[in-house]
């Protein structure tokens, strides 16, 4: 079974952007990801899923 999330559309706050920011230089700087490659994230539904969820859909990286 494929779980589909659902994020409310809220704005995003300075904090919010700062991390997302730090968040994609980080992946850029280790070099984790290629242009366009898919992510496969593991779920389990606590607080630190959630946020690496929607740190991924913010930065709009495909999972």
């Amino acid at each position: 079974m494929i779980l589909m999330l659902m994020a409310k559309k809220v704005p995003l706050v300075k904090d919010a952007k700062i991390m997302i920011q730090k968040f994609l230089q980080y992946i850029e700087q280790e070099h984790l990801l290629k242009s366009g490659e898919k992510v496969l994230l593991a779920v389990s539904g606590g607080k630190d899923s959630m946020v690496m969820v929607d740190l991924f859909m913010k930065a709009n990286l495909s999972f």
